[in-house]
């Protein structure tokens, strides 16, 4: 009886699976997305640390606090760690437009 009732009311199978489907494929996208958005507030929270180094640099050396020569070999690591966490965060893929033609 169920099996008949179903039937009759259930027309548009294809269309439904579909949409069943595109559902899950969102879905599935926007786990990864989740972990995206995880990254990028991981990699953007070390370079702010890293340019907060770099400005406490800056800092020392204009208050006299190290030398040139100190500065130089302080800065260098500090310049390198700050461009390798921009590229990272540049290849990270923006987050996609929402499909809402299913809705």
């Amino acid at each position: 009886m169920a099996k008949a009732l179903l039937e009759h009311l259930w027309t548009e199978r294809k269309e439904s699976v579909l949409i069943a489907l595109d559902l899950i494929k969102y879905y599935y996208k926007e786990e990864k997305s989740n972990e995206t958005q995880s990254d990028t507030v991981t990699i953007q929270a070390k370079l702010d640390k890293a340019n907060s180094r770099l400005t406490n640099l800056i800092a020392m050396r204009a208050d006299g606090e190290i030398s040139k020569d100190e500065y130089q070999a302080m800065r260098s690591p500090v310049d390198e760690e700050i461009k390798k966490l921009q590229k990272a965060l540049d290849e990270i893929p923006q987050e996609k437009a929402i499909r809402k033609d299913w809705i």
